[in-house]
């Protein structure tokens, strides 16, 4: 499972505070999302559908924190 992945990565230190380890990060966990969605048998369509609700997932949070009054005011 895919989040079982990133706690893994994460008790290695492969997710680290830096733009670069974060950009290896990422990609893991992209490649190891995709791998496991084909092969449970999920078409490049359906995987492309669950990107992209993945994204509108995030753009949907980020719009609500943009909209938060400032802590620190």
């Amino acid at each position: 499972m895919v989040p079982e992945k990133m706690l893994e990565l994460k008790a290695q230190g492969l997710l680290a505070m830096n733009a670069a380890a974060d950009a290896r990060s990422a990609r893991m966990l992209a490649q190891a999302f995709y791998k496991e969605l084909r092969a449970e048998g999920f078409t490049p369509q359906q995987v492309i559908a669950a990107s992209n609700e993945l994204l509108e997932l995030l753009t949907a949070d980020l719009k609500v924190k943009a909209e938060l009054p400032a802590a620190d005011a």
